[in-house]
């Protein structure tokens, strides 16, 4: 496929192929997007140059990359928001094998999740709680089942309508969660195995630390030898 300029890319999608140096084809298989979306909203004839949130979301779960509409760009999703960068091929091709990587930081991952997710239900006005349930349960009911997980490590629990009896209809339904005994010893020994997962990354990480600083050290002192000149001996 002959590369283009990306900055003269008419759309998202174009400019997003040629930054990667993709065919349409592989980016349908890649993001899961149709193909004939992918040629409708290239040529105009879908979303006015405007992608849907699930188009926007699938490339960001398979490429970890972020439409900038205001500066009409891609930027590279892994940031902490303030300072983005430019997406490049190289973000591609480190976001492709980030997500064939075996996860190591297991605990330190899922204690991540759990904790936002509570910090996420805790700030949530009650009003729209409910609405949050049924959409995560019903994703986490998908994803359960693409793993093959089945009723013994789901948690089961039961609806009972609430009845206005004046108006004889049901105004929603209470949750009742069949939890044993010792689910709250799962939360301690995640707490505990994250800690001590995020201790062998703090002792690894000061190690690299002090190994790539000697090594500096070494190649400055090689630098200021090759620069001293030598002193003739005088006779």
């Amino acid at each position: 496929m002959a590369k283009s300029d990306p900055k003269y890319a008419p759309n998202p999608l174009k400019k997003l192929r040629a930054i990667v140096d993709i065919s349409q084809t592989q980016l349908a298989d890649l993001t899961g997007i149709s193909l004939d979306q992918i040629r409708s909203f290239e040529i105009g004839r879908r979303g006015g140059g405007l992608m849907s949130v699930e188009m926007r979301d699938n490339i960001f779960m398979s490429c970890g990359a972020l439409w900038d509409a205001k500066e009409t760009r891609w930027v590279f999703a892994l940031t902490d928001g303030a300072h983005l960068i430019l997406y490049r091929k190289e973000h591609f091709e480190g976001f492709k094998q980030e997500l064939k990587n075996d996860a190591h930081e297991r605990s330190v991952l899922t204690y991540y999740l759990v904790l936002r997710f509570l910090r996420f239900c805790q700030a949530v006005p009650r009003p729209k709680l409910n609405g949050y349930f049924w959409r995560l349960t019903h994703r986490l009911n998908q994803w359960e089942s693409e793993q093959g997980l089945g009723a013994v490590e789901a948690i089961p629990f039961q609806l009972e309508p609430i009845w206005d009896h004046s108006q004889a209809i049901v105004r929603g339904y209470r949750k009742f969660f069949h939890l044993f005994e010792g689910e709250e010893n799962e939360l301690l020994d995640l707490v505990d195995a994250a800690r001590e997962e995020r201790g062998k990354q703090m002792a690894a990480s000061m190690s690299r630390l002090a190994a790539d600083s000697a090594f500096e050290t070494g190649e400055t002192a090689k630098r200021t030898q090759k620069k001293t000149p030598r002193r003739s001996k005088s006779r």
